[in-house]
């Protein structure tokens, strides 16, 4: 994407290049709330549901929270770039 500034410099976005070892860390994670997710599911179904208070509160956040986190990495995956002058 090309943008113009009230200077007629053009402003260019690139987007950035990531290195071996920052793919494999989103990969890990990826991996890592995917895990989080299975595990807690199993929990639910093996425990036959959910019964207390805190079986409403526990699960479901845990699940959130790794679905919040592979969404934050899918979005600085994707939207990640620099701008040149």
């Amino acid at each position: 994407m090309i943008m113009k500034t009230s200077e007629n410099n053009e402003v260019k976005n690139f987007p950035l290049k990531f290195s071996k070892i920052i793919i494999a860390c989103c990969i890990g994670l990826f991996v890592l709330c995917g895990a989080g997710i299975g595990v807690t599911i199993f929990s639910i179904v093996r425990n036959g549901g959910l019964h207390g208070f805190t079986d409403f509160l526990k699960y479901p956040f845990l699940i959130l929270v790794c679905v919040f986190c592979i969404a934050l990495v899918i979005g600085l995956l994707v939207k990640s770039q620099y701008t040149v002058d």
